[in-house]
């Protein structure tokens, strides 16, 4: 019996991919949080 190993490449591929833009995702989240702290102590200060 032989299997069809060429259904396994595209799911494999998706999944990396939705991992890569949801870690990309959460970069840009902390960064942007981070960014607005600054912020809201910058204009506490005045």
């Amino acid at each position: 019996m032989r299997i069809n190993k060429k259904g396994v490449s595209p799911v494999i591929a998706t999944v990396l991919l939705v991992a890569i833009v949801v870690i990309i995702g959460l970069i840009i989240f902390q960064w942007f949080r981070g960014m607005t702290q600054e912020s809201i102590i910058k204009f506490d200060k005045n």
